[in-house]
């Protein structure tokens, strides 16, 4: 988890708030400015070009620069105001210039509008019934089909605030810096999750089916996703500051979202990946064998107890000797499986027994507890590793 901030690094947050702040306000003044310097006439030529500029990338699907242009639009539009009203110098250009602003922005609100370029926002709903996972929460979750997705590197956006972590999939898809309320949508086609922030949060949309990444750092409204269909999104805002409902079309917010898909398939099918997925599952196994010895130590009357013990045992067996063997393993990871390799061989030993009717169910218990704990420190590390080499 992360720790408490200390001055110097107060100090900093606070000063790259006020630089940001400071480039915020360069970005709206300087261009109004400068085509106010402008006769009216020169104004006017350089609204028609940001026009037609902005219109031919929204065309060509140059989202990011049509935005841009669009931008620069309207803030040629404020400029041209400026500059009528120094070229009249009349009393009465103050409500001709105001009018002419007014009728300028709503025509660039409607052709934004036109072209795709308006930003569609949540709109206010009531919280759904049922709530989702908590924005305080974490941990390894399932997918719809029942496989596991490794969950790690958890931490808070500040001393006590809400936590995020790294999502590995089971194909080796990984997703840093999420938030720990997710959701699968009802088809299982999509996931969603928040983008925690210190500032403004954002919203993630994996879509499992294209293998497309759509992320969007404007929708901060979701710190809690409540329910997910292949229509909408809903969910809450900051318990801290007022628990309220938000609801928004999915084809909106992918429409306005940054499409990323050159880097969904970095870890997919990778060493670093299947080492990760084997230590997980390493974890769950130890577990199952704790669980199916005591059964047969109890005399359970369920068929084929013995023979799902040895699969479990010998599945075991050889993701350890996978591991063992990896060649991504540091001099402190191939220590720690060598712990984990006497506690399974002392494991083994018991199994030895179990053959004679002999068991020993607090040795095993005992044993592969230990071996959870193991495991979940070698998980951390291999994904640690991961990480180093993306």
């Amino acid at each position: 988890m992360a720790n408490m901030e200390t001055p110097e690094e107060a100090a900093e947050s606070l000063g790259k708030l006020v630089i940001k702040l400071l480039w915020e306000l360069a970005k709206l003044v300087l261009p109004i400015v400068a085509v106010a310097m402008l006769a009216p006439w020169a104004a006017l030529a350089l609204v028609a070009t940001f026009a037609l500029l902005t219109g031919l990338c929204a065309r060509l699907g140059w989202r990011r620069v049509a935005a841009v242009l669009s931008w620069l639009l309207t803030a040629a539009v404020i400029g041209l105001s400026f500059s009528l009203f120094a070229w009249l110098s009349a009393w009465w250009a103050v409500p001709l210039c105001a009018l002419l602003l007014l009728f300028g922005l709503a025509l660039v609100a409607s052709y934004e509008k036109r072209l795709g370029l308006a930003k569609a926002k949540p709109h206010i709903a009531e919280i759904a019934t049922s709530s989702g996972s908590s924005a305080w929460g974490g941990g390894d979750l399932q997918t719809p089909e029942g496989e596991t997705i490794r969950t790690f590197a958890w931490g808070e956006i500040a001393m006590g605030g809400p936590t995020y972590g790294s999502y590995l999939f089971p194909d080796g898809v990984l997703l840093e810096g999420l938030g720990a309320s997710v959701r699968f949508s009802a088809s299982g086609r999509y996931f969603a999750a928040p983008l925690p922030s210190r500032e403004r949060w954002g919203l993630l949309i994996l879509d499992r089916q294209q293998r497309r990444v759509y992320r969007n750092t404007e929708i901060g409204e979701f710190w809690e996703i409540d329910e997910f269909s292949d229509e909408a999104i809903g969910g809450r805002h900051s318990p801290l500051v007022g628990i309220q409902g938000y609801r928004m079309p999915l084809a909106e917010l992918l429409a306005q979202s940054e499409a990323m898909v050159q880097l969904i398939e970095a870890h997919t099918g990778s060493a670093g990946a299947r080492l990760v997925n084997r230590s997980g599952r390493q974890r769950m196994l130890s577990q199952r064998i704790a669980k199916l010895y005591l059964a047969l130590s109890w005399r359970m009357p369920v068929e084929g107890l013995e023979q799902q013990l040895q699969q479990a045992t010998g599945e075991f067996e050889a993701a350890q000797q996978e591991l063992l063997g990896a060649e991504q393993n540091t001099p402190q990871i191939a220590a720690a499986l060598q712990k984990v390799e006497a506690q399974w061989r002392f494991a083994r030993a018991g199994f030895q027994l179990s053959a004679d009717a002999r068991y020993v169910p607090t040795v095993i218990t005992t044993t592969t507890e230990t071996l959870l704990w193991q495991m979940n420190e070698l998980t951390s590390a291999y994904a640690a590793v991961m990480q180093e080499k993306s």
